[in-house]
C-alpha cells in the first residue's frame, strides 16, 4: 500500500544467491535472498474489464432476439445463440467447425454467399436473401455481417439473420393490392371497382365476411354497396350516419379505422355475422373526405392484427380514389347528358312551337275567312265555334309548356285517383262535341303518389283516344287493378289502334324528344316521372290500351 493509501497489486518474486569464497578451506556456503516486487494493478484492471466486457458480449449474443452467428477468421463456425437453433434447426455440436455457408445455404446461392463473405471482411455488410433450414425448407433473412478485429487483425465475424418472411408477404400483398389498384383506377364503373375492392379483401388479405358501405350525403346514411361471405339476413344495408349504433357509422364519422377485438364489449356493435366475435372497419377517403368505409367481422376473438389495419387502409385508400374517379366520370357525363337533354327540349320547344301554333294560326285563318263568307246563321255559328276550340288548343299548348317547366318542383301529396279519372272524363266530354261512352270498373278507393297534374295525364290520354276513332260512338273501357304497391289503370279504345312499329317508335321518341310525338304524351310521361310512374302502350287486337302504373298510398 502507497502513502496515500491506494491499493496496490503486486507480483512477488524471489531467488537465492551463493556467493564462492577464495579460502581453499572448506566452509559452510552463505546465500543471500533477492526479492523482487513488480506493481501490476493495470493489468489486472485490464484482465478484469476484458472478462466483464467477454461475459457481457456473451449476455448479448445469448439473448439477442435475432439470429447470431459467430465464425473465425476462417468462416468456420465457432457459435451460435439459442435464437440461430429456433430459426434453422441447428444446435451448435451439429454446426461447430463447419464452414459457414454448407449447413444454410442453397445450392443456387452459394457464388453470391462467397462474395458476401469478401464484401464482410471490409467492414460492415447488408444483404437480403434466401437461406436454408436443416428440414430443407428456405426462410427470407436480411444478412448483416461485421468483422471482428483484435490488435489490428481480423480474428473472426459475427453474422446476423433476420426472418424477414412476415415483411415480405406484407410486401406482397401490397404489390397484389397495387397491381389491383391499378385496374380499379383503369375502371370507371362503379359496380366493378366495388368487386375488385372485395376481390381483394378476399383474395389476398384473406378476409372471408366484408362488406363495402358508402355514404349517401343527402340522406346522412351509410348504404351497402357490397358484400362478401355475409348472407342477406346478416346485413345491414342501411345504417344511419349519425346514429348511436354501427362502428361502421363510427368509422365513417371519426375517418379513423378500428379494431374491436371482442364486439360483445362494445356497445355501439350492430348484429351482422352469426357468431360475430372481432371487427376491424377502415375508412374510404379522399384527403378529408370520407365517401365510405370497408368493415369486416370475423368469429375469433382479437382476429385482426396491426398489420391487418395497416393493410385495409392501404386498400381502402386505393379504392378511395378509383371510387372518386368514377363519381366525378358520372357527375360528367350526367352534365353532359344534361346539356344534351337542355338541347333538345329547346329544339322541341321550338319545333313544337313553330309547328302545333302555326297549324292551329292556320285553322283560325281558315275558319276566319269562312266566317267572312258564311251565307247563313248556322255556318257562321260552325266556323265561331271551331275558332273557339282552336283559341282553346293554343291556350291548352301554353299551359303544358308551362307544366314542363314547373313539374319536377311541384309537391307530391296523397291523391284521390277515382276523382281525378272522373273529372278527367267530365272535361273530355265538354271539350268534345261527340256520342262519348266511358265503362268505368273501378271497385275501390285508391290515393296515390301524385297531385293536380295527375288530371293532365288522364285528359291527355283520353284526348287521344276520340282523335284517333274516327266513329261514333267512342267507347272507352278504364279498369284498374293494384299489384306490388303501384295502381295500374288500363284505359282501351276502339278506335283505329297504334301499330307495333308505330308503338316502338312512339316509346322510342318520347326518350329522344322528338317532335314527332306531340307534347301530349310528352307531357305525359313527364308527369308520370316525377310520381315516380310508368307508361305503356299495350299490344292489342282492336283498339288502343295505354296502362297507366302509379304508387299507391295506404
Amino acid at each position: 500500500m502507497e502513502r496515500n493509501m491506494k491499493e496496490l497489486i503486486l507480483q512477488f518474486d524471489t531467488a537465492r544467491i551463493f556467493f564462492a569464497e577464495e579460502e581453499e578451506e572448506e566452509e559452510e556456503e552463505e546465500a543471500s535472498i533477492v526479492v523482487s516486487l513488480k506493481d501490476i494493478t493495470e493489468r489486472k484492471k485490464a484482465e478484469k474489464e476484458l472478462r466483464e466486457s467477454e461475459e457481457k458480449f456473451r449476455r448479448l449474443f445469448e439473448s439477442n432476439p435475432e439470429a447470431l452467428l459467430y465464425v473465425d477468421k476462417n468462416f468456420k463456425i465457432a457459435d451460435i445463440n439459442p435464437r440461430f437453433k429456433e430459426l434453422f434447426g441447428y444446435s451448435l455440436r451439429e454446426i461447430k467447425g463447419r464452414y459457414l455457408n454448407d449447413p444454410i445455404v442453397p445450392e443456387n446461392k452459394k457464388d453470391e454467399a462467397r462474395k458476401l463473405d469478401e464484401m464482410s471482411k471490409k467492414g460492415y455488410t447488408f444483404h437480403e436473401t434466401v437461406r436454408k433450414k436443416k428440414d430443407g425448407t428456405l426462410v427470407p433473412v436480411s444478412i448483416s455481417a461485421a468483422p471482428v478485429i483484435s490488435e489490428g487483425s481480423i480474428v473472426g465475424i459475427t453474422v446476423t439473420y433476420k426472418d424477414i418472411t412476415k415483411r415480405k408477404e406484407t410486401e406482397k400483398k401490397l404489390s397484389t393490392i397495387y397491381d389491383l389498384s391499378r385496374e380499379m383506377t383503369l375502371s370507371l364503373d362503379l359496380d366493378q371497382i366495388s368487386k375488385l375492392v372485395l376481390d381483394a379483401t378476399e383474395k389476398v388479405l384473406k378476409f372471408g365476411n366484408v362488406d363495402l358501405f358508402l355514404i349517401d350525403e343527402e340522406k346522412n346514411e351509410l348504404r351497402l354497396k357490397e358484400a362478401r361471405g355475409l348472407k342477406e339476413t346478416e346485413r345491414y344495408t342501411v345504417i344511419p350516419l349519425y346514429g348511436e349504433k354501427g362502428i361502421s357509422a363510427h368509422v365513417a364519422r371519426t375517418g379513423k379505422s378500428l379494431i374491436v377485438p371482442d364486439v360483445r364489449k362494445d356497445e355501439r356493435y350492430l348484429f351482422g355475422l352469426k357468431d360475430s366475435r372481432s371487427e376491424l372497419c377502415a375508412p374510404i377517403k379522399i384527403k378529408d373526405r370520407i365517401i365510405g368505409v370497408i368493415d369486416v367481422e370475423s368469429k375469433e376473438l382479437n382476429a385482426f392484427s396491426e398489420e391487418d389495419q395497416k393493410l385495409l387502409e392501404n386498400l381502402a385508400s386505393q379504392a378511395a380514389i378509383a371510387i372518386e374517379n368514377a363519381r366525378l366520370f358520372r357527375e360528367e357525363k350526367k352534365a353532359k347528358e344534361q346539356r344534351e337533354k337542355a338541347r333538345k327540349e329547346a329544339e322541341f320547344y321550338s319545333d313544337l312551337l313553330g309547328h302545333d301554333i302555326g297549324n292551329l294560326n292556320q285553322v283560325i285563318l281558315g275558319y276566319l275567312y269562312l266566317l267572312q263568307n258564311a251565307e247563313d246563321e248556322e255556318t257562321r255559328k260552325k266556323n265561331v265555334e271551331g275558332i273557339k276550340k282552336s283559341i282553346m288548343k293554343s291556350k291548352r299548348l301554353a299551359e303544358s309548356i308551362r307544366t314542363l317547366k314547373i313539374i319536377k318542383d311541384t309537391k307530391i301529396e296523397k291523391f284521390d285517383l277515382n276523382k281525378s279519372i272522373e273529372r278527367s272524363i267530365e272535361n273530355i266530354k265538354e271539350y268534345f262535341d261527340r256520342e262519348i261512352e266511358v265503362n268505368l270498373n273501378i271497385k275501390k278507393e285508391y290515393h296515390v303518389k301524385a297531385n293536380d297534374f295527375l288530371d293532365k295525364v288522364f285528359f291527355n290520354i283520353l284526348e287521344n283516344s276520340v282523335e284517333y276513332t274516327f266513329h261514333d260512338p267512342v267507347i272507352i273501357d278504364i279498369k284498374t287493378e293494384e299489384k306490388d304497391d303501384f295502381c295500374n289503370i288500363y284505359i282501351h279504345d276502339n278506335g283505329i289502334g297504334i301499330p307495333k312499329e308505330k308503338r316502338e317508335d312512339i316509346l322510342r321518341n318520347l326518350e329522344t324528344l322528338s317532335k314527332r310525338t306531340g307534347i301530349g304524351l310528352y307531357l305525359t310521361k313527364k308527369i308520370l316521372d316525377r310520381f315516380d310512374g310508368k307508361f305503356e302502350i299495350k299490344d292489342v287486337e282492336k283498339g288502343t290500351e295505354i296502362v297507366i302504373s302509379i304508387p299507391v298510398i295506404s
